[in-house]
């Protein structure tokens, strides 16, 4: 998963990663 400066990625960003994965996997 991508990481920014070290830091964990923004629930922003997660959100986004989990709905295109949902949508990779309709």
């Amino acid at each position: 998963m991508p990481y920014k400066n070290g830091q964990e990625f923004d629930r922003e960003e997660m959100g986004e990663f989990v709905l295109g994965r949902l949508l990779l996997c309709l």
